[in-house]
């Protein structure tokens, strides 16, 4: 569980809001709901903005950015604020407007991936092959992701090699079982829990979703692709949380499916996600399921679902 507190930020005077495993925000569009998102991973990866759009990559990002950086972030007519993210063994407090990240403990963190900052899909080609490079790399022998849920206790070491062609034209070699590895233990997991296609990485290290590439899909399926890729990215490079915004393109069996994906990571992965939607109707109470909690977002104000 993590106990987030958000204090004079933007149009948000004081809010909180506990992630146990899921927190879900709803509400009509500029009630508040993408600041609370991106404040927290703001928090989270000790990184501040872009606010107005994705990163293509994680260098458009500063790192501490001054108070001329952030001007506008702050509260109307507030000199400070903070956001305070709480779990069990340590905290972290992101000091508004400067960015002054404190830490104690083993406080909650997430890459920029997992938060939702960067999308995987936005980055340039040659980007997005070193990160999934970077991202076989660490499936290791006896990685303790999906050793059993693969049903392979261990990986052969002398496992053959693919070639693989990169974006600009060089090539590169990486253990097939890798691969693998990704796929069978981490990413079918995920789609599995979800009820989605398959998200699959194939031998060129693209995507694809039942089979079809991911440029031939639609925006609901690049977004299912999108957020099954970015929880996979949270459960290998440990990530505390994942933060989903925008959930309101998909439709209410693919929600059930983020929800019931979200939920069968456990504590192991906490999750915020925002929708936007004008009333209740179709909004899961996710208390009632024993999945966490369920926001109303009303003016920068939040409360719980009845």
């Amino acid at each position: 569980m993590m106990e987030v507190l958000i204090e004079n930020f933007r149009g948000i005077e004081r809010v909180q809001i506990v992630m146990a495993p899921i927190a879900l925000l709803f509400g009509k569009s500029h009630q508040g709901k993408s600041s609370i998102c991106q404040c927290v991973g703001a928090a989270l990866t000790g990184r501040a903005g872009p606010f107005i759009r994705a990163a293509r990559n994680a260098d458009e990002f500063a790192v501490l950015p001054t108070k001329t950086a952030l001007n506008g972030r702050g509260r109307d007519g507030v000199g400070s604020g903070s956001v305070t993210i709480k779990a069990e063994a340590g905290a972290t407090t992101l000091g508004l407007p400067n960015c002054e990240v404190t830490s104690t403990g083993n406080a909650p963190k997430s890459s920029v991936y997992a938060a939702g900052m960067v999308k995987v899909m936005a980055l340039k080609p040659m980007d997005r092959f070193e990160l999934l490079m970077n991202l076989l790399s660490v499936m290791l022998v006896g990685d303790e992701i999906g050793a059993e849920s693969s049903g392979t206790s261990t990986i052969m070491a002398n496992a053959a090699n693919l070639e693989i062609l990169a974006p600009d034209g060089s090539r590169h070699s990486m253990p097939a079982n890798r691969l693998q590895l990704l796929n069978n233990a981490v990413l079918q997991s995920v789609t599995g829990a979800a009820g989605y296609q398959p998200v699959s990485i194939d031998e060129n290290l693209q995507l694809r979703f039942g089979g079809r590439h991911y440029d031939l899909l639609s925006e609901p399926e690049k977004f299912r692709v999108d957020v099954v890729l970015q929880i996979a990215i949270a459960l290998v490079d440990k990530s505390s949380c994942v933060i989903i915004d925008g959930a309101d393109i998909l439709d209410t069996d693919g929600r059930n499916g983020l929800f019931a994906a979200l939920a069968s990571a456990g504590t192991s992965l906490l999750s915020l996600v925002g929708l936007t939607a004008a009333g209740e109707m179709g909004i899961p109470n996710l208390a009632k399921h024993g999945m966490g909690v369920t926001y109303r977002v009303v003016d920068g104000a939040c409360t719980t679902m009845d």
